[in-house]
Order: C-alpha cells, then structure tokens, then sequence
C-alpha cells in the first residue's frame, strides 16, 4: 500500500480513482486469517498482504512433501511432489474456497480481488472469480 497510495497522492482519489487489482484478500474475510494475522503482527510486525496467502502456499507444499514420502515411503522426487501436489485438496486462509487444481494446473480457488483506494488504505470492492472469467 504505501509504495502505491503515498507514491501516488491525490491522483489515486482524484475524479473516479483508482481501481487495484490483487489476489490477497481483506483479512479476517476468510476464517482463521485473522487470528493468524494477530498472531503474525505479534511475533514479526506489520503483515504485508501476500502474507496470508504465501502461509497457505507453504502449508501446501510442505503437506505434499509429506504425502509424497510417506506414499514412497523415503525420499520424494520432485514430480512425486507435484503429484501430490496436484491431488490435493485445502482449506487454507487466503480464499473461501478449497485450493484444488484444474487439469492445466491453475487454483481453483483463487479469485482476484478489486480493491479503491480509501485514505491511507485499499478496501475491497468486489472481485472477480474462475466463472466470472468465463462468462
């Protein structure tokens, strides 16, 4: 926020504003992503808004890590991972939905948020999900 709203001034309320575009979400919208952003600020300071969605992408790699050595029972190789990666199913705090993978690849789940410019801060307004897209 501060390397877009102080930067910008007044241009980013002037007439209509601005509209910004972002794949993290308010926190506290998503259960627990509030108790882990009180939980964040107390031991590192002030979150950053990818924070929440970076834990749940750490979760997700470090679970299929795991599915994928206790599945070889060792060692896992790297496309053991995406494997499991990719069969997986989670309930994370930076969207409503379960993260889950399409056949391309892409999260299901993730959805871009729309956010203005309100003082010294974004404030949702909208977003735009998967079936938006394709309508």
């Amino acid at each position: 926020m501060k390397g877009f709203i102080q930067p910008a001034g007044e241009a980013a309320t002037a007439g209509e504003g601005v509209l910004v575009l972002s794949a993290a979400p308010a926190l506290g919208r998503v259960p627990g992503s509030a108790e882990f952003a009180e939980r964040y600020t107390r031991r590192f300071g002030p979150i950053a808004n990818y924070a929440a969605n970076s834990y749940d992408a750490a979760r997700l790699v470090l679970r299929a890590i795991e599915q994928a050595g206790r599945t070889k029972g060792g060692l896992p190789t790297r496309s053991e991972v995406v494997a499991a990666l990719r069969a997986s199913h989670y309930q994370g705090i930076a969207y409503n939905q379960p993260v889950e993978w399409d056949a391309k690849g892409d999260n299901t789940a993730a959805v871009i948020f729309v956010n203005v410019v309100d003082g010294d801060r974004f404030k949702e307004v909208g977003e735009i999900t998967r079936e938006d897209v394709r309508n």
